[in-house]
């Protein structure tokens, strides 16, 4: 792989450059990216089976009423534990208003 495209593939959120000692040589590792504020969600979040997803979060800034209990503790860990960057990093990436996600934080 020519430099030049090693450089440009940095750029890429889900690409991250690795380099082989046994190959001396370096490759592309493809990541799972994965948004700052699904992780602070799904960390204190203790069963596998119920955490988040990126369609799951965005659903949730969605919704009007009737949360269900995971759902609520969601927001209630949005609202005390994520930080005003995560949030706009967010909005930002998913084409979510601010200000949805601050109305929905009211319902809990």
């Amino acid at each position: 792989m020519i430099w030049y495209d090693l450089i440009r593939l940095r750029k890429i959120k889900n690409t991250k450059i690795c380099y082989n000692h046994k190959k001396d040589e370096e490759y592309v590792m493809q990541t799972k990216f994965q948004p700052m504020l699904l992780l602070t969600v799904n960390n204190s979040i203790g069963n596998k089976k119920k955490h988040f997803t990126i369609d799951n979060l965005c659903q949730l800034f969605n919704k009007k009423q009737n949360f269900t209990n995971v759902e609520k503790y969601a927001l209630d860990t949005i609202k005390t534990e994520a930080s005003t960057e995560e949030l706009s990093w967010f909005s930002k990436d998913y084409h979510i208003p601010l200000s949805k996600i601050k109305h929905t934080s009211k319902f809990i």
